[in-house]
């Protein structure tokens, strides 16, 4: 939905929230940036005990795990549909963790997407894992078209 007050204050900016597919197929003009924050498919329907209190990480069906095939044809429908509103000239940003980041860059790939950077972004205050067999995930990238 777009939030009306941004767009009167800022004509050329109008932040989208809600289904990627369906808020993209509602602009009818081309865009000079994309800001995108996919789902990352880690929600296992997991909790974890932490200092006594137990934390749901579960954050819905829409970030449930899925095969590599599932995330690569999800990942290539979105990219699609905003590659055809992006113009040529455009810039899009977009946010995952190793579990998804790679099948976006192979999708952008594909598409024509040309990768100019790739920014990690360390998190200070990463979530701890459900198993202590990894690592935490102390951060993010961002791939940048």
């Amino acid at each position: 939905m777009m939030n009306k007050n941004l767009t009167e204050e800022y004509k050329d900016f109008i932040l989208l929230h809600g289904d990627n597919l369906e808020q993209i197929n509602q602009i009818n003009h081309k865009v000079d940036m994309i800001f995108a924050n996919p789902p990352y498919f880690l929600s296992k329907g997991c909790s974890l005990q932490i200092n006594g209190i137990w934390k749901n990480f579960e954050k819905g069906e829409w970030d449930g795990e899925r095969d590599f095939e599932a995330i690569k044809a999800f990942n290539y429908k979105w990219l699609s549909a905003y590659r055809k509103v992006l113009k040529d000239d455009g810039t899009i940003w977009v946010c995952g963790t190793y579990h998804n980041i790679f099948s976006v860059a192979s999708c952008m790939v594909e598409l024509g997407y040309k990768i100019l950077n790739v920014i990690v972004w360390q998190k200070s205050d990463a979530r701890p894992t459900l198993s202590r067999n990894y690592f935490n995930f102390t951060t993010e990238y961002i791939e940048v078209i």
